[in-house]
């Protein structure tokens, strides 16, 4: 697969590419060069008092904790920044190569919508549905196993959820640039106020389906679900993405690696603990490695796998605004990781903390995938790939 890295330049400017030409909008991008003079240094924000808020826990599908709206308004935020941050960083919402002319886009497990939101905003002659994860019939074990899927984001009032166009073009700063790099800087929140009338979201999911007919979808989409998903319940979730995307249609699935790339030995313990504690809980964080035989499992064709490599603290105001977001997506985590037994809150904090200072010194990233793949336009198309398929598999053995 292909891989864009990015490097820290020494005098700390915005962070530039070693390969490919994707990202090299990040270097000399309008309105990055009067943020980044504002940003504090990565080594000052790794003290934030702000990211040291209450963390939440779930158990049983049920949020736990006594400033429960609180949690969720910074559970929101973080994924809000999130999805902002990947779009500056991969140049875009979606990566297949499809024609801008299609009529109907699904995302499935869509969270909060802020995937579903944008692209409803740019894109006003297509209809966007969001869809909640596909919950399955479990077994005795998986019952007994705590489940990620937060409650009260498309129960909560959809009036305040909308378009990510700003209401005032001040927002932005003097010239421009990233509403996630601004919400960094000040603090508040960059969540829409407007639904686009070509935007619906669909609140309840009957048991092991979507609730769509067969071929609804032109593009559908899904991300951040290697945490949510049982790992029982990735084959079934792919088929079901097959079986509503119409004959020709394609699918982009987005997924970090949860482990720490560079970094040094605490950055490699952060992502093995990471991993444990998921697998713990019925999950398996390191699907994203598996997905292209589970996508050609089910049909799909010309899958096709990139990588990008985020720094994580270093490297511009890329990477900084990377580090305040992971440090809050740990900070949720504390809870889980007291429950199974790991430790106890305060030797978490001060792991985490050294975590994070060596990932700045030793220029740690995170690798996220991006795989695009195809519902063949035919049964005779499908065939071919079948065959093709084989015959490679054939002559590796051989």
């Amino acid at each position: 697969s292909a891989t864009t890295r990015l490097s820290a330049s020494t005098s700390g400017e915005a962070a530039t590419q070693t390969r490919s030409s994707k990202l090299s909008f990040i270097r000399g991008k309008a309105g990055f060069a009067w943020l980044e003079k504002k940003l504090p240094p990565a080594s000052s924000a790794l003290d934030d008092d702000v990211l040291n808020n209450e963390s939440w826990s779930y158990q049983h599908g049920r949020l736990l904790n006594e400033m429960e709206a609180e949690a969720a308004k910074g559970y929101v935020d973080r994924i809000t920044d999130q999805h902002y941050l990947m779009k500056d960083i991969m140049g875009g919402n979606f990566h297949a190569p499809i024609d801008l002319a299609f009529k109907r886009v699904l995302e499935n497990g869509c969270g909060a919508g802020d995937w579903t939101l944008d692209m409803a905003s740019e894109m006003p002659e297509t209809d966007f549905v969001g869809c909640p994860q596909i919950v399955f019939t479990t077994s005795n074990a998986e019952k007994n196993t705590p489940v990620l899927r937060p409650r009260g984001l498309l129960g909560a009032d959809q009036s305040q959820m909308g378009s990510t166009a700003l209401d005032s073009s001040s927002a932005n700063g003097p010239t421009g640039g990233s509403p996630l790099v601004a919400h960094v800087l000040s603090g508040s929140s960059i969540r829409p106020t407007i639904r686009p009338r070509n935007c619906t979201f669909v609140s309840e999911v009957p048991l092991n389906r979507l609730p769509f007919a067969n071929e609804q979808f032109d593009f559908v989409y899904q991300r951040r679900q290697s945490v949510v998903l049982m790992s029982t319940e990735w084959q079934r979730t792919i088929l079901e993405l097959f079986r509503v995307l119409k004959r020709g249609g394609w699918a982009q699935i987005l997924e970090p690696d949860l482990h720490l790339r560079g970094g040094g030995d605490l950055c490699q313990l952060a992502g093995e603990y990471c991993v444990r504690i998921f697998e713990a809980m019925g999950r398996n964080p390191s699907v994203i490695h598996e997905m292209q035989h589970l996508l050609e499992s089910a049909g799909f064709v010309n899958v096709a796998v990139k990588v990008w490599s985020i720094p994580l603290g270093w490297g511009g105001v890329i990477g900084q605004a990377m580090l305040v977001n992971q440090k809050q997506f740990v900070n949720e985590l504390e809870p889980i990781y007291v429950r199974q037994g790991h430790g106890g809150s305060e030797e978490y904090r001060e792991l985490t903390r050294s975590i994070f200072e060596e990932a700045v010194d030793k220029q740690a990233y995170i690798n996220y995938h991006v795989i695009v793949a195809q519902r063949p336009a035919s049964a005779s198309d499908r065939a071919l790939h079948q065959q093709q398929r084989q015959q490679q598999s054939l002559a590796e053995d051989d």
